[in-house]
């Protein structure tokens, strides 16, 4: 059984990077258990052949690189077993559920790594995120541009004089807007493409992941940043999606591959 390195869960065959932290998995070799480096061919202390002996492993095991087929709940989203009538968490009957809806489910392996993460908890990781942005803007605005937040609330131009309006001119935004949307694009695209989360959703074990449980990375964090926008000024439909879904995904989501986890414990 291979484990995390960084921390130590035990990780799926042919996993490339933990689920639970998102640490690239470094190859261990099964000949020396040498730790090699990721994206290792050959174990650089006894010559092992990495592919052919994990793939292997794999086949003695009966095990497969992908997550097991699992019948998830539309009403619930927990995981039952394939020939399962009924939810064993809500009672829902299975047979009769949309098919469609539990295809969605079960066709996105990143339900393995835990529950969908529903509206109303994202939505308060939302708020929890806007706090500390908020925060974050009040102490640093004032001393990169030299204007005091009554002044940048007052008025919806730069006032006359000061840097923010030679810089950006007549752009149709004032300088602490710019510098605002700048401050949300760093913190979402870093959390994202960095930890697989954020502040606001860390206390609720909220990660986003690939729909195939894989690590967004920092472009697509940063293309789900603009997509999240498109959401907002859809008046809003790209998050009412999230409550209408099984999958609980909204339209940045479908847009970037995306998938909002709840993970337990």
């Amino acid at each position: 059984i291979m484990q995390c390195q960084q921390c130590q869960s035990e990780l799926l065959p042919g996993a490339r990077y933990c689920h639970s932290c998102a640490w690239e998995v470094q190859p261990q070799c099964p000949s020396c258990r040498t730790a090699n480096p990721p994206g290792s061919k050959f174990c650089f202390n006894c010559g092992t052949d990495l592919e052919s002996e994990s793939l292997t492993a794999e086949t003695a095991t009966g095990q497969a690189s992908s997550p097991p087929a699992t019948l998830v709940c539309p009403r619930c989203h927990q995981r039952n077993d394939p020939t399962a009538t009924y939810c064993y968490s809500c009672g829902l009957p299975l047979d009769s559920a949309p098919n469609a809806s539990i295809r969605s489910s079960r066709n996105i392996a990143a339900f393995a790594m835990g529950q969908p993460g529903g509206f109303w908890i994202r939505f308060l990781a939302y708020l929890i995120d806007a706090l500390i942005l908020i925060a974050v803007f009040a102490i640093v605005w004032p001393l990169v541009s030299g204007e005091s937040l009554s002044e940048y609330w007052s008025t919806d131009q730069p006032t006359s004089g000061d840097f923010s309006e030679d810089f950006w001119g007549d752009a149709g935004l004032s300088g602490g807007d710019w510098f605002d949307l700048a401050l949300n694009l760093v913190y979402y695209t870093g959390s994202i493409g960095f930890w697989a989360t954020t502040l606001g959703k860390r206390p609720f074990r909220l990660y986003v992941v690939r729909t195939d449980g894989s690590k967004v990375g920092l472009g697509r964090a940063m293309a789900r940043y603009f997509a999240y926008i498109l959401s907002a000024i859809t008046l809003g439909i790209g998050f009412i999606m999230i409550g209408l879904r099984s999958d609980k995904r909204g339209l940045h989501d479908l847009i970037c591959d995306t998938v909002v986890i709840r993970r337990q414990g």
